[in-house]
């Protein structure tokens, strides 16, 4: 796996998710509404690897903005290297959705994404 990319902690309770309190401590003022929504939007759909592929339509009617401000929006969290965006292509070459790959939180030393889903409340460590 590469240092870039990191796994996902998954130890699912079906139906919910959270995201590192990096985003609001560190990014909150800069994302506003709509970069945090849709950042969250992201997390949830997140695989074990940080991925997510939702389209626009998707995001924009998960998080109540239209596809524009999606759009827009997506290009601030690209900036901040919050997440990748890799557009992927059919057999001939024409574009078909993007891949979006969440990425390290705060620059610091690789320990996890800033995803966490489901966590064992009953561990000692309050399951982190």
């Amino acid at each position: 796996m590469s240092t870039e990319r990191i796994g996902i902690q998954d130890g699912r309770c079906p139906g919910w998710h959270w995201a590192s309190n990096e985003i609001l401590d560190i990014y909150g003022a800069q994302l506003g509404p709509y970069g945090l929504a849709l950042y969250y939007a992201l997390c949830r759909h997140a695989n074990r690897e940080g991925q997510s592929w939702p389209s626009y339509a998707t995001l924009a009617r998960e998080t109540g903005m239209g596809k524009s401000q999606a759009i827009e929006t997506m290009k601030l969290l690209v900036e901040l290297k919050l997440l990748r965006k890799e557009p992927q292509k059919d057999g001939a070459g024409a574009p078909t959705s993007n891949l979006y790959v969440l990425l390290e939180v705060g620059g610091s030393a690789p320990r996890g994404l800033g995803v966490v889903q489901g966590v064992d409340w009953g561990s000692p460590q309050g399951g982190l």
